[in-house]
């Protein structure tokens, strides 16, 4: 069939045209890719810029992928640490840890948290908090890795601390104090030691549940109390004698010395650091001589 000069014409025309939405199309595939690289240089970038490590293990713990962090939470290159079992760089003492938490994150589907210490041959074992989750279809595990070794460190320098605190504490044969305002003038124990049931007869756990030791002060001398230990202005201190009722019901001497110490971003709470110390052996001299 032979075509007309005008059909040969059109069907040009619908040539040119097509051409042209398939070079506007290939245009924006182009734009479309260059796009898709930039995402992806940016994503590969942010991923190795991490500070946390990351890491995407296999079922049986295989290292999959790994980012900068990563290699050097595990002192070594990434090259050497690819498709090997992470739990080679987990110390004995937390593999059983490592292992529950990778079995968990697999048959839980929930998000997961340990932590382990890492041991690397040239190198100081680290602690490390882990937190991972299994991907959508369940093949790999995606673990953050923290290096929080100086935070373990402070914690434990924090409870030697608190250790050498309270054996020092145990030895004095005073009582050390500290109490907190509440919302009705009151105060309520929140720390205290020493020679707390020698002097009182009552345990610290005892006093505490009293709310404040202020209970045990005999009625006449609830006003020096008041007066001298919970009256105090921000920085200033007080001091005064009081009579106590010992657990036995025996009346006994103490000096109470007091600083009061506000919260300059909340007046309104504030704090007492005290101590009592018994008199009652030097009172009794006293009247003796007189």
């Amino acid at each position: 069939m032979q075509l007309s000069e005008i059909e040969i014409l059109k069907l040009i025309h619908d040539f040119e045209v097509h051409q042209i939405e398939l070079e506007l199309l290939n245009d924006e595939l182009k734009l479309a890719k260059q796009q898709a690289e930039l995402a992806v240089d940016k994503y590969i970038e942010l991923y190795d810029s991490a500070p946390s490590g990351y890491f995407t293990l296999s079922n049986e713990g295989v290292i999959i992928e790994l980012n900068l962090s990563g290699s050097q939470l595990l002192g070594k290159e990434r090259p050497h640490l690819i498709n090997k079992l992470f739990s080679r760089y987990v110390s004995n003492d937390t593999k059983p840890i490592f292992n529950l938490f990778l079995e968990k994150a697999f048959s839980s589907k929930h998000k997961g948290t340990c932590e382990l210490i890492i041991e690397t041959e040239g190198n100081l074992p680290i602690y490390v908090a882990m937190e991972g989750i299994v991907t959508e279809y369940g093949e790999h595990c995606l673990v953050t890795g923290v290096d929080i070794t100086h935070r373990k460190q402070m914690e434990e320098e924090l409870r030697e601390s608190e250790e050498r605190f309270r054996h020092i504490s145990s030895t004095i044969s005073d009582i050390s104090y500290s109490c907190v305002s509440n919302h009705d003038g009151s105060y309520s124990i929140d720390w205290m030691a020493g020679a707390v049931e020698q002097i009182t007869g009552y345990s610290i756990d005892e006093i505490k549940a009293m709310k404040c030791w202020c209970k045990l002060v005999i009625d006449e001398d609830l006003d020096c109390f008041k007066h001298n230990v919970t009256g105090l202005t921000h920085g200033s201190t007080g001091n005064c004698e009081l009579r106590l009722r010992h657990k036995n019901g025996a009346i006994l001497w103490v000096n109470s010395f007091a600083q009061c110490i506000k919260n300059q971003e909340q007046p309104e709470d504030i704090k007492l650091y005290g101590a009592l110390v018994d008199v009652t052996e030097r009172k009794r001299i006293e009247e003796e001589i007189k």
